[in-house]
């Protein structure tokens, strides 16, 4: 690689840091620029790490002064991001796609249970093995002492074995949050959250009665590692599980084929996005706060991959395939009905354009959501909604490892969420208009219903609200070296603090505002 008869390439490697002078990079053109291969920098990071700072600073400085950078060299996008991107998707995606495929074969070919069920403990475990080795062993500590002590309880007799199983497995995540290598744990927290879901709506669905009997060993095994849940999730209950028992007809099997293939493009097409266009947008030019906006939406797209997954996995494995006895028209005996749902596990429209911070959090995650209000909201909603409300902040911070960052957006979330209802709610009273957190119904009493002019301009500026709030508290999220064991206070505080706090001074304001109207 010659410039006006400098190799540059080969002279690099030997330069000295005293010699080097970052300002001689401003002088050479961005075609030379980009013939620095990954091979050479790697190298000279290798021999030389003061001048490859030095290097990766000015050449930072010289090709990132626009604001829009995207187009300014396509097909090194195509090459460096969008195929690379692409192949890891396809390598993620593929392995959990043929082994529930597989073990959906099998449970439609074979009539033992035992058998069926097996098979779902050796596809999840292949698949916890095959992505992270680490998760397996964790997986089986869990479960090994969530077995024994469902034998302690029953030996004792106690009755109250469901919060004696949470109570206990919440101090097993509290451990491994603080004494477990930080990054391994990192690694392995995804499967362990949706283990502790299933688990604990297991053990509240044994003690509410919504399963009349006790499942056999082989059955509770088969639906803990049941390998289209046991990495992504989504978590299901145990009687979707059984659902994968059913045989469905060919035409249902069609729909469930096509809606796997559309969430298969969806989940790709969200890495995709993530990766390479919220990565290759901007430059060094750009404003803080579209620097900000870009990395909270490659942050909440790359969440939507994961949801798309889930529900690619889901649907393949026939988990809302239900079997549905209805009475016929001419005698009292039951007939089988088989029915099929659609997955619905996120709806992004509905995260990117809330119309409220609590609309947000329940379509961020839905089947989250529903485990939430169903296990923890109305186990604990006869102490108080207040205390409900926080056991449910509590919970989710527990499973998402008590990390400050995590714990920090989750609390500004459910502030901001009662801030904007008591705001809307008086506003709605106030004017008599379609104006509260969530639509009204069409028959509502409001005079102003939600097609008036102003209600549409009132509910826009909600909108607006939200998304400013979105893009502040999603930035943290962002790919510095710590994003592999967990955010930490500085690297949050720092991040909100470049944005000047704004957010958390709008959701004072709107506070102050509720309380005097």
């Amino acid at each position: 690689m010659e410039y006006d008869g400098f190799d540059f390439a080969d002279e690099m490697g030997d330069l000295q840091d005293e010699y080097f002078d970052p300002d001689m990079l401003q002088n050479l053109p961005p075609e030379v620029l980009d013939q620095i291969t990954p091979e050479f920098l790697e190298e000279l990071q290798q021999k030389n790490p003061a001048l490859f700072e030095q290097l990766m600073q000015s050449s930072s400085d010289f090709t990132d002064d626009s604001v829009f950078v995207l187009f300014d060299n396509f097909p090194g996008v195509i090459d460096q991001c969008l195929i690379p991107v692409f192949t890891s998707s396809v390598q993620i995606i593929m392995p959990i796609l043929l082994v529930s495929v597989l073990c959906r074969i099998i449970s439609q070919c074979l009539s033992s249970k035992l058998l069926i069920n097996i098979a779902n403990i050796l596809g999840g475990a292949f698949v916890l093995y095959y992505y992270t080795s680490a998760a397996v062993f964790y997986m089986l500590l869990a479960i090994l002492g969530y077995i024994s002590f469902c034998l302690l309880f029953e030996i004792t007799g106690s009755s109250k074995r469901s919060y004696g199983v949470t109570t206990i497995y919440f101090m097993f995540l509290t451990y491994c949050n603080f004494f477990v290598d930080a990054k391994i744990w990192h690694q392995v927290m995804g499967p362990q959250i949706v283990l502790c879901m299933k688990i604990l709506s297991l053990e509240f669905d044994l003690a509410s009665g919504r399963i009349e009997s006790e499942p056999t060993m082989d059955t509770v095994l088969g639906y803990l590692f049941h390998p289209a849940t046991v990495l992504f999730g989504p978590w299901v209950n145990f009687k979707m599980y059984l659902n994968t028992f059913i045989k469905p007809p060919v035409s249902i099997w069609s729909r469930m084929i096509a809606h796997s293939i559309k969430f298969a493009f969806l989940s790709s097409f969200s890495l995709l996005y993530s990766s390479c266009f919220t990565n290759f947008v901007i430059g060094g030019g750009a404003h803080k706060w579209l620097k900000a906006y870009f990395v909270a939406q490659s942050f909440r797209t790359s969440h939507y991959f994961v949801q798309y997954i889930s529900s690619m996995s889901a649907t393949v494995s026939g988990f809302t395939v239900t079997d549905e006895r209805e009475s016929s028209n001419s005698d009292e005996v039951k007939v089988q009905r088989i029915k099929y749902k659609q997955v619905h596990y996120v709806d992004p429209l509905r995260v990117e354009f809330p119309r409220s911070m609590g609309l947000l959090a329940n379509n961020w995650n839905l089947y989250m959501n529903d485990w939430f209000k169903t296990y923890v909201f109305h186990e604990l909603k006869h102490y108080g909604v207040f205390k409900a409300v926080f056991g449910v902040y509590m919970v989710s911070s527990l499973l998402h490892g008590a990390k400050f960052q995590v714990s920090a957006v989750l609390l500004t979330i459910g502030v901001i969420s009662y801030a904007e209802y008591l705001l809307r709610a008086r506003l709605a009273r106030t004017y008599s208009a379609c104006i509260l957190s969530t639509a009204c119904a069409k028959n509502c009493h409001h005079r102003y219903k939600s097609r008036n002019f102003f209600v549409i301009v009132a509910n826009l500026c909600f909108t607006l609200l939200n998304v400013f709030h979105l893009i502040y508290l999603g930035a943290p999220f962002d790919n510095s070296d710590v994003s592999n064991i967990g955010y930490n206070f500085d690297h949050t505080v720092s991040v909100w603090a470049n944005l000047g706090f704004a957010s958390h001074y709008a959701l004072i304001f709107t506070f102050a505002i509720g309380k005097v109207i």
